[in-house]
């Protein structure tokens, strides 16, 4: 593997999104054409995923990232190293390293169609509700494999969300004020203090299972890090189950290890676990009647409702 990087493309120190977005495939080939010279791959055509820094030649793709989004590839690198050796079908490391302060990985591409484009909706929203399920089946099947596999917190470079599970409460607090009603954030700390912490065993997360990282198999590992694996559960919920109560239940029932009378509980956690994670206001686009939740078990049951 390389690891000093390939020779300068003159890229620049640092872009904007919305520059990065709009900057066409040609303004990229010098970078790309670098780094194809340096792993060692073959000519042929150039074209990029989306609008995002991910590009496909033949049977690889290249990941570019500027120095600010540099932790996203070399997690992503860690975490591919760590399922190489498993069951999981995912992409095989080619190759990493730097080129004008930019870290980029290239790995192999597994076959099959994306289930939906960056930050879009694509054939996701097109399938009729079995396939979905289907898929949701393979879902869990790929995050009960990873789930099984520990992860040592100390790995370098590699993040742990039970950091944040551990961080002070008044933390949670600020991170929903302004979107939840004042009664629910006067109410929050004694909420946080009443739901158990998740068990103290960590696992590798994918951190962002959603269809745009899939194939009807895990492509993207940008996001992994470790920690508890109900992580796992709350991107499913916002991405593939959006509110479904029969698909959130049958992933959990594929899962394994959860039943009927578990739910109000697993409900509960879940919502401590994303209060004390991530601004609720962020999934306010695939949850809308979330704000108008007058109770914790409301809000429960809007965000993971099971059956």
């Amino acid at each position: 593997m390389n690891t000093s990087g390939a020779s300068s493309a003159n890229l620049p120190a640092e872009m904007t999104d919305a520059k990065l977005a709009g900057r066409p495939l040609p303004e990229w080939r010098p970078a790309l054409e670098a780094i194809r010279s340096a792993a060692g791959l073959p000519t042929g055509t150039w074209w990029r995923f989306h609008h995002s820094q991910s590009f496909g030649l033949n049977n690889y793709v290249v990941k570019l990232r500027p120095h600010r989004d540099r932790p996203c590839v070399e997690r992503e690198e860690i975490a591919l190293g760590m399922v190489s050796a498993w069951a999981l079908p995912t992409p095989q490391v080619v190759d990493s390293g730097d080129l004008d302060g930019w870290r980029y990985l290239v790995t192999t591409r597994l076959d099959g169609e994306e289930l939906a484009p960056w930050r879009g909706q694509g054939m996701w929203h097109l399938l009729t509700t079995a396939e979905r399920g289907l898929l949701c089946g393979q879902i869990v099947e790929a995050a009960a494999q990873l789930h099984e596999h520990d992860v040592d917190r100390s790995v370098a470079g590699f993040g742990n969300r039970r950091d944040q599970w551990e961080a002070p409460l008044s933390a949670s607090v600020e991170r929903q004020r302004g979107y939840l009603p004042p009664a629910l954030i006067d109410d929050m700390e004694r909420f946080l203090e009443s739901v158990p912490s998740p068990d103290d065993h960590d696992v590798l997360l994918h951190g962002d299972l959603r269809p745009g990282n899939m194939m009807a198999r895990l492509i993207d590992f940008e996001d992994s890090l470790a920690g508890p694996g109900e992580w796992d559960f709350i991107a499913v919920a916002r991405h593939c189950s959006q509110g479904n109560g029969q698909f959130f239940g049958d992933f959990l029932r594929g899962y394994g290890g959860f039943y009927p009378g578990d739910c109000d509980a697993l409900k509960a956690q879940l919502l401590a676990v994303l209060l004390r994670w991530d601004r609720l206001q962020r999934h306010d686009a695939d949850f809308p009647m979330m704000k108008f939740a007058r109770s914790w078990e409301e809000l429960a049951e809007c965000l993971f409702a099971i059956t």
